[in-house]
Order: structure tokens, then sequence, then C-alpha cells
């Protein structure tokens, strides 16, 4: 007699990560940082099926909410690409002579921050690079 060998489906991948931490609203910073820790393990890990991919989209929409509610996401509508950069520079503590090294020239980093030039296709992408940002900043 032959048995079946079921194969793990996407909903079986769901409920097995919904077993080792379920999806519930998020209240406080605990519950926040360990949604977070869950769903850094899994972008490690990479999306095996569909199940974790609907897992994971379900728990960064409730990380979403309980930062938007608490005051955690910044407000980004009004950045431009020169006070993303500056800002990133400050962090960083970056000269606009050690910026220019990486994107290109210190004359152009100069122009940029000064309004007068704008950031090339080829300097946006060094510059996400370097800062592990999208390059979506700097457009």
């Amino acid at each position: 007699m032959r048995t079946m060998r079921r194969t793990a489906g996407a909903g079986d991948t769901y409920l097995a990560l919904v077993k080792k931490f379920p999806i519930r609203s998020i209240k406080t910073k605990a519950q926040h940082a360990a949604a977070l820790r869950v769903l850094s393990r899994l972008s490690v890990a990479g999306i095996a099926d569909a199940g974790t991919s609907q897992y994971v989209e379900t728990l960064s929409q409730l990380v979403d909410d309980y930062e938007g509610g608490a005051g955690l996401k910044l407000q980004l509508s009004g950045l431009t690409a020169v006070t993303a950069l500056r800002h990133l520079m400050a962090e960083q503590g970056l000269s606009v002579t050690a910026l220019g090294k990486i994107a290109g020239s210190q004359g152009t980093i100069s122009d940029v921050l000064a309004g007068r030039r704008e950031l090339s296709k080829s300097m946006i992408r060094r510059l996400a690079q370097h800062f592990g940002v999208s390059p979506a900043v700097f457009l």
C-alpha cells in the first residue's frame, strides 16, 4: 500500500510562522522589538514561498501601524535630495572632500549642496550604496 506524501503548502508555512510568532496588533515597545527581530530573521532567510510572503506582509503592516501611532515614523514628504545628503553626511561625519571621493568629485558635490547642480544617476547609485539607502532618497 502506498502512502501519499503531502508537501507543505503556502498555508502550512503561514500557520507554522503564526504558531511561532502570532499575528496580533502591536501595542508595546517589547512587542515591536520582537516583531522586528522576526522580520529581520525572515528577511535574512529570504522569502521561501507564498505563505512566508503573506506572513511578512501582514506582520510588516502591523509594525508600520504601531510605528505610525507611536510617532516612530519619519515624515519624509518635504525631504529633498540635498537635505537627505546633508543629513547623511552629518550622521557619518563626512566632509565635502570625503563625500567627493565617494561620489565623484568634491567640486560636483559642492555644486549639488549649493543647489547649482543635480545629482547624476551614477552619483545617486554610489551614494545609495555607500549610505545603505534606497536610491529614491536622492530623487
